[in-house]
């Protein structure tokens, strides 16, 4: 029982003697939040999707034979570049939860497409007697119209903001005969 005793004691002349003392500084400041928000882009993720998609578009005209005709790849791999434009960026949108920018990088790319194509297969200069003129050119312009969607896209739609996640800083400040720990807290 004396033993017990004496650590009471002992613990009771401590406590004492520590807030008799006056108040140190602490060692460390608690963490200032500099905002409320954090800002962070998701931009690397919807330039790599519209990259593959013009990979595959290039890799459809490569596709084609010296005459100029079409392979047995060229029609596939136009149309799996065509819908990788159309909609891989707009469902990166979506799935973090932004379906408002889905919407609008939706018809971006389907007004950016649609001119591309239009002034790869116009821009072409053909006979008077040939009634389809330009049609080998048609996925490089939608190529081209993928590109810029992405670079539009990537610049304007792809930051968001998040809430501060809660900080908290640990304290220990040194007294004569004891000290004090705490946690500093923001939210």
């Amino acid at each position: 029982m004396r033993p017990a005793l004496a650590t009471i004691l002992a613990s009771l002349v401590l406590v004492r003697s520590a807030s008799a003392q006056p108040a140190a500084a602490p060692l460390t400041e608690p963490a200032q939040a500099s905002s409320q928000v954090d800002t962070t882009s998701y931009r690397g993720y919807t330039l790599a999707a519209d990259g593959l998609s013009i990979a595959v578009l290039f890799a459809a005209y490569a596709s084609t034979r010296s005459d100029g005709s079409d392979s047995q790849a060229t029609v596939p791999l136009l149309l799996l570049g065509i819908e990788g434009g159309f909609w891989l960026t707009p469902g990166i949108h979506s799935l973090r939860g932004h379906k408002w920018r889905a919407v609008g990088s939706s018809i971006l790319r389907q007004v950016t497409m649609t001119a591309g194509a239009i002034i790869a297969i116009e821009t072409k200069t053909c006979d008077t007697a040939t009634l389809v003129c330009g049609g080998d050119r048609f996925g490089l312009g939608v190529a081209g119209g993928v590109a810029v969607a992405s670079l539009i896209d990537a610049v304007f739609m792809t930051d968001e903001t998040n809430p501060r996640a809660t900080t908290w800083t640990p304290m220990l400040a040194p007294r004569q005969g004891g000290g004090t720990v705490g946690l500093a807290v923001s939210f």
